[in-house]
């Protein structure tokens, strides 16, 4: 595992006020002067959220500090008609109305009215939006058949991110949060004026990662490298888990790939003398070559699912 750097330049190129994007308007005044928050993803043109045609929730900062979410799926699976899938230890994406499956393709998703869908590869990769939450003015989700009209890729929903704009809003600031499950990280945000029309804001985050994956074959080590370069993990980061024929030989199997090493490594603590699995290896050549056996029956519903019992 390691500290990757997350670094987003939200507003270079240079902001002029005659761009046309979701950033060339002010939100902060228009909001005051409505009461409400005003939104430009629903037709192009400013709205206010109460008069939106579309079927539209938007996630406020306010909302956003109260949420004690760390990232951006966390945060929007607690949208009503929204769900985050969790598909690996890195890896998660969002569905809207149950369309819900690794690397979905038909969520759009914007940042300042910019496209960050990977056309490439066909899905959103979330851990790479260069965006930090302490930089979120809101986020709109639109959801319902209205978001096709945005896209061949909006069929479910359309999410469109909107950070505070560095020509209206003086943001700056560092936070750093830490937590048993989600462990530590780190984000850094600074505006700065060039001129009365001109400005621009830089942001980097920082969290300890690292990549596993499933697999039935020994990985080259091409591939662990295009991985690590993919992910932005350390090569040594790149953990293999292949399929074993037991439960019981997982911790072997992670140990032989260096995983425990990572995690203490991640932590700052000295791992010491190599770990000693001499016992739980005794334990595991025990299971698989027993001295006998022994018939059960077992009556349930789920008889089916041998783990199960």
């Amino acid at each position: 595992m390691r500290k990757s750097l997350i670094a987003a330049v939200a507003a270079l190129p240079i902001l002029v006020a005659c761009a046309a994007s979701a950033q060339s308007i002010d939100y902060g005044s228009m909001e005051q002067l409505f009461g409400e928050p005003v939104t430009t993803s629903a037709t192009g043109s400013p709205q206010r959220s109460t008069e939106v045609p579309v079927d539209m929730t938007i996630i406020s900062a306010d909302d956003i500090k109260r949420s004690g979410a760390h990232d951006l799926q966390t945060l929007l699976g607690r949208v009503p008609g929204v769900d985050a899938l969790n598909w690996s230890s890195m890896g998660a994406d969002i569905g809207v109305r149950g369309y819900d499956q690794p690397m979905s393709p038909r969520l759009l998703v914007l940042v300042n009215g910019r496209q960050v869908y990977l056309d490439h590869y066909g899905y959103t990769a979330w851990s790479t939006i260069p965006v930090q939450l302490s930089e979120i003015r809101q986020i709109e989700v639109v959801k319902g058949p209205n978001a096709a009209l945005f896209g061949f890729n909006a069929g479910s929903g359309v999410v469109n991110i909107i950070t505070y704009n560095p020509k209206y809003d003086d943001v700056s600031g560092a936070q750093v949060s830490a937590s048993s499950r989600n462990g530590s990280d780190v984000s850094l945000v600074q505006t700065f004026h060039l001129t009365p029309k001109i400005a621009g804001r830089l942001s980097a985050g920082a969290r300890p990662r690292s990549r596993r994956w499933r697999t039935d074959r020994e990985t080259p080590k091409e591939g662990r490298r295009k991985w690590s370069l993919f992910c932005n993990v350390r090569e040594t980061a790149v953990i293999e888990a292949r399929d074993v024929d037991n439960i019981y030989a997982v911790p072997e199997a992670y140990s032989a790939e260096g995983f425990d090493s990572e995690v203490l490594a991640a932590f700052g603590l000295d791992p010491g003398l190599p770990p000693d699995l001499a016992r739980w290896q005794r334990i595991h050549e025990r299971i698989r070559t027993p001295e006998g056996q022994v018939t059960i029956a077992i009556v349930g519903k789920y008889t089916g699912m041998k783990d199960d019992y």
